[in-house]
């Protein structure tokens, strides 16, 4: 593309940033690093480096490796280093380029364009065109939970040439934005077999034709997957490592083992709070080990299941409500996270830069054994002769739930079930492998009890609406409403927060929302707490240690201090830098022009000087962050 071109078009990278701040505020919010960390003995260390191996440890294994069909974290994790979405979460979770290297948006916000890299190809060397993303548009918006979204605001898709993407959208909604990177691009070529679905194709399983900086090797089950650097991928000098593993461990002590004796650099899932809490007062020489906060903190939550048809108990209101009174939460918070969680009322978070969503007015369960003894009573399940158990009247028999639970028991667990059993309620503890408590979680809804291991809360708070909206009650699909929960007005209100820009309107929207839910109690919090991050020091690089957009991040960036220190080539984007810096020059003068006719309006006009002030803060923000962008670009170039 050349000078002239870029011209006609408005490059929105700036307008998005600006327009992500002020939609949905976002800091980098951090716990306080513990004083007695480690020295970082690499910090001085020239780079980037080329060579080394990372090892990720993980106690989740994916069911498969096709991120358009699924919301699941560990197969997000590891097939974005093999696939690419247009664009990815940054750093505050702003948009960065991946396959589409620019983007605009018309002045309403119901047209954006998409540009893609035109010497993009898959790792069999067939060019990645418009006709991948259209057929992966098609795939995501059937199969993925977030897709549900899309279908619900976006009016059409289309590509007027085999480079560009062109979406137009219904109306304004400003939750698209912040699920956008989870579309991951895949081949057409590959999927697109009319006798095979895609779920049973080979693919989905062993990626072998992907897009990304590595490339997939191998997957021994139980074990690890393996891949390897592109050597032909389309962003010059990247990535920096050869392999990368991702170790799958039986539970998480022996995670937490692995990474203590140094057989894993980093740990993405599954790290026992209390090992958090140790090595805080132990440091482990040449390895960090710590919480972030923030938009990533996440919600520890039971998910119930509400849906009459497949739970007698757990689907009656006051049910719920005995069972959220009887939880000893203190004890958890002691006993699960050794004092490092905080108690959770809502799904909203308490804390980070989406704090402005939570609701401090809605109803509270703290621990009331005797109030969840008077609401068993109201429903007419009695004590036997013996005062052990809630008889059922309709059977005669004991009340008991269907628990679920992983390989292991937690101690949160082993809690709610001693609480439920001291007020009557006896609870049949089933553990299953990952795999096999999705099926019966997401797929046969065998249950009435589950342990959520977390909900994150960001990088929006309309995210939420996944795991109790009514849309998003689709069966066999991972990480949506499990609980068949469905409250139309909840339904209504999640929409209506989706279409407003205004945050006072959609905080109140979230804030009934949370009314609604501290009465209904469609699932009980226990604690919240930020996302552990135990890292080697060793690796270095954009994002590292992966606490930002965990999931999203490619790896391309990250070098490791013992690798070869090699003399780059010019990079190939340098055009693409040029044409930035021409689109960024006239978006700076385009704003400029703005607040100086919003200065003539306010002059004319003084009644609407409260809207125009905030508009003039929002235009003022977003020249900031162009002029920054600029010289940074210029400095780059």
């Amino acid at each position: 593309m050349n000078t002239s071109i870029a011209k006609k078009t408005t490059l929105t990278l700036v307008l998005l940033l600006s327009l992500l701040i002020t939609l949905v505020p976002i800091v980098n919010a951090q716990e306080e690093w513990p004083a007695n960390q480690p020295p970082d003995p690499w910090k001085d260390v020239e780079g980037p480096r080329y060579g080394g191996v990372l090892r990720i440890g993980s106690i989740q294994e994916p069911i498969h490796l096709n991120p358009a069909i699924v919301a699941s974290g560990i197969v997000v994790l590891i097939s974005n280093k093999i696939y690419e979405p247009l664009v990815r979460y940054g750093i505050d979770d702003v948009w960065e380029p991946e396959l589409a290297y620019a983007w605009e948006s018309s002045d309403d916000l119901l047209t954006w364009t998409f540009h893609i890299y035109e010497n993009a190809t898959w790792h069999d060397g067939k060019p990645i065109t418009t006709e991948d993303v259209l057929y992966s548009y098609d795939v995501f918006t059937e199969r993925h939970p977030t897709g549900v979204i899309f279908n619900s605001v976006v009016e059409s898709v289309e590509a007027p040439d085999d480079y560009t993407f062109v979406m137009q959208f219904t109306h304004v909604d400003v939750s698209w934005r912040s699920m956008f990177p989870l579309f991951s691009i895949i081949p057409k070529h590959v999927f697109d077999i009319s006798s095979v679905d895609i779920l049973d194709n080979d693919a989905t399983h062993h990626p072998y034709v992907g897009s990304g900086a590595y490339k997939f090797v191998e997957w021994k089950t139980g074990e690890y997957v393996k891949l390897t650097r592109n050597e032909n991928y389309y962003q010059k000098d990247l990535p920096y490592l050869n392999e990368v593993y991702f170790i799958f461990a039986p539970d998480s002590m022996t995670n937490a083992a692995l990474f203590e004796n140094g057989d894993v650099d980093f740990i993405a899932y599954g790290c026992p709070l209390q090992e958090i809490a140790r090595w805080r007062e132990n440091p482990i020489a040449g390895q960090y080990s710590g919480l972030y906060a923030g938009i990533k903190g996440m919600v520890n939550s039971f998910m119930l299941m509400n849906d009459p048809d497949y739970a007698k108990y757990t689907s009656q209101q006051k049910f719920r409500q005995a069972m959220a009174y009887s939880w000893d939460y203190d004890r958890i918070i002691r006993d699960e996270t050794f004092g490092i969680g905080i108690r959770a009322y809502t799904l909203f978070p308490m804390f980070g830069s989406n704090a402005w969503s939570y609701n401090p007015n809605a109803k509270h369960y703290d621990y009331n054994p005797d109030k969840a003894n008077e609401l068993l009573d109201d429903l007419g399940y009695n004590w036997d002769a013996d005062n052990k158990w809630r008889i059922d009247p309709d059977t005669g028999e004991p009340v008991a739930l269907r628990g679920t639970t992983g390989t292991t028991t937690s101690a949160e667990t082993e809690i709610i079930v001693e609480n439920l059993e001291d007020v009557g309620i006896k609870v049949n503890l089933k553990q299953y492998t990952g795999q096999a408590s999705i099926s019966v979680i997401f797929n046969d809804y065998n249950y009435d009890l589950y342990t959520w291991g977390g909900c994150f809360t960001g990088p929006d708070v309309s995210h939420i609406e996944e795991y109790l909206g009514t849309a998003y009650m689709m069966k066999g699909s991972m990480w949506a409403n499990g609980g068949r929960y469905s409250n139309l007005e909840v339904d209504e209100l999640f929409k209506k927060a989706k279409m407003t820009s205004d945050l006072e309107e959609r905080k109140g929207y979230y804030w009934e929302i949370q009314e609604i839910w501290g009465e209904e109690v469609p699932w009980i919090p226990t604690y919240a707490t930020g996302r552990e991050s135990p890292h080697n020091q060793a690796f270095k690089g954009k994002f590292w240690p992966m606490n930002v957009s965990m999931h999203q991040d490619p790896i391309k960036n990250i070098w490791w201090v013992y690798g070869e220190l090699k003399e780059t080539t010019t990079p190939q984007v340098t055009e693409d830098i040029e044409i930035r810096l021409v689109v960024l020059e006239d978006t700076i003068l385009d704003l400029s022009t703005k607040i100086s006719d919003l200065e003539t309006q306010l002059s004319t006009t003084p009644s609407t000087m409260p809207t125009n002030i905030a508009y003039v803060a929002i235009l003022i923000a977003a020249i900031a962050i162009s002029v920054s962008l600029y010289f940074g670009l210029k400095k780059s170039n």
